[in-house]
């Protein structure tokens, strides 16, 4: 049984390497079914569990994301917006889940699938979960950050300001996402 772990920066082909090995050995490739098994496990929607990954990592998005979740979520839940105001709060149909439930129900999920035998486990914490188990290789994919611009101007269809923005953006809500639910550094 193997476990590997890939996560990289932005641009950097995490994602294609990850689906490359997996073919290669044979194994599945675990990403999107690790919400969906975690969402299972706290009865919530997988769009809920999604949110929950999109972790604020400038100041100002911080503060207005802990009072959102304060003031929000006890009343029932979700805002329902039109462009530019609020209509309307909508009832939960789950329980809140904070941010250490979140966690135990993630890891569980991993150390659920690891019985499975050999796997290839894409980012969200993962390589923290698992960087005591004896069969575990981890992975982090980089790359020059020009390469990365290119590469992310032609998937996606951007131009280069904008290409560096993402960049930055999504990097940031990686490493901020590994810190907030497992206080390690990616």
């Amino acid at each position: 049984m193997s476990l590997i772990t890939i996560c990289g920066q932005h641009g950097s082909y995490a994602l294609e390497i990850a689906r490359a090995i997996a073919s290669r050995l044979g194994a599945p490739l675990v990403d999107e079914e690790l919400f969906e098994q975690t969402a299972q496990a706290l009865q919530v929607p997988l769009e809920y569990v999604e949110e929950l990954t999109q972790v604020p990592f400038k100041f100002l998005e911080r503060i207005a994301n802990k009072l959102e979740r304060a003031m929000v979520r006890p009343w029932g839940g979700p805002t329902l917006y039109l462009p530019g105001e609020a209509l309307a709060y909508v009832p939960h149909l789950y329980p809140l889940v904070d941010d250490y439930s979140f966690r135990k129900a993630l890891e569980n999920a991993v150390n659920q699938m690891t019985a499975r035998g050999t796997l290839v486990l894409m980012g969200y914490g993962t390589q923290v979960i698992l960087r005591g188990h004896p069969n575990a290789f981890h992975v982090f994919t980089i790359a020059p950050l020009a390469v990365r611009i290119r590469r992310v101007m032609e998937q996606e269809g951007i131009g280069e300001r904008e290409a560096r923005r993402r960049i930055e953006t999504v990097d940031s809500r990686r490493r901020a996402f590994v810190k907030k639910y497992f206080r390690a550094d990616v």
